[in-house]
């Protein structure tokens, strides 16, 4: 058993419960439900487009900061200096924010998840700026 996904099932599930959101249980790669991602941005989740900033110049999820996955390592660090900050990433396909949730996790993030594409994004954007009212 691989005991980087038991450890991240469990600091997941922790989370989560203590956030008030019910335990989330994923391994390494999954994309997290949008109902889940909405609940995080009602609660000050930060949202980051990792795609080229040509990509998001053209179209992003509102409330939503670039990062390009190339970026990732150096800028996290100087802009996200909370390891324990709600970092919600998406991207075109899924793939380079699940990229990128894996490198946030290398430098320390405990609490990366990648919400997959950009209409996800939007979609979770919309759920909870709708369940605010």
């Amino acid at each position: 058993m691989n005991i980087k996904r038991v450890r991240r099932g469990i600091v997941l599930g922790m989370v989560g419960g203590l956030a008030g959101l019910g335990g989330v249980h994923l391994w390494a790669g999954q994309i997290l439900p949008e109902a889940t991602a909405s609940r995080y941005l009602q609660t000050g989740a930060l949202l980051v487009d990792v795609r080229s900033l040509g990509e998001f110049t053209n179209g992003h999820a509102p409330q939503a900061i670039n990062i390009p996955l190339a970026e990732v390592k150096s800028q996290f660090p100087q802009q996200v200096t909370n390891k324990s900050s709600v970092i919600l990433l998406y991207c075109r396909t899924g793939h380079r924010s699940g990229l990128a949730e894996q490198e946030l996790h290398d430098l320390g993030y405990t609490n990366a998840f990648s919400i997959g594409t950009l209409k996800q994004a939007k979609h979770a954007v919309s759920m909870s700026r709708a369940n605010r009212h």
